[in-house]
């Protein structure tokens, strides 16, 4: 089946398909629009630094919210766990920490590691067994391959 004659579609319960576009998917809600879908809870010690992408302040919404809010602040600041969740921004899910910071929430997006350079690539030269000196080696699939081993 040639390229171009692949789509998607949605199956309806009479079997009949309906064609779904590009500019269709992307106009659908994401589940995590306007919250943050907390996966889980981590030691704060557990997430890399270098992980850590844009930090935005995340504030209670409205009232009823309040609360819960504080709650969930002082417990984050007292055991020093930080929150792993699901948002989305500019229409695309990304993971997030959810840290606490001066008694408010800060929501930190996470770089991919794949996004993130290898120590290893960028580390001082070694002398190896043979006493000659060479670049480190690693086998990260983003370092360059004249450094990689792999």
């Amino acid at each position: 089946m040639p390229h171009g004659d692949v789509g998607r579609a949605v199956e309806l319960p009479d079997g009949l398909l309906v064609p779904i576009t590009d500019e269709e998917l992307e106009r659908l809600p994401l589940p995590t629009r306007h919250m943050a879908e907390v996966l889980g809870f981590v030691p704060g010690s557990d997430i890399d630094p270098i992980s850590y992408d844009r930090a935005h302040y995340a504030a209670p919404d409205g009232p009823a919210a309040d609360r819960p809010y504080v709650l969930l602040t002082e417990a984050l600041a007292g055991t020093g766990y930080v929150g792993i969740c699901k948002i989305a921004l500019r229409q695309r899910e990304r993971l997030a920490v959810l840290r606490p910071r001066r008694g408010v929430i800060v929501l930190q997006t996470l770089l991919w590691l794949t996004k993130c350079a290898s120590p290893e690539t960028w580390g001082p030269r070694r002398p190896s067994p043979t006493g000659k000196w060479s670049s480190p080696r690693c086998s990260c699939p983003n370092s360059p391959a004249s450094r990689c081993s792999s």
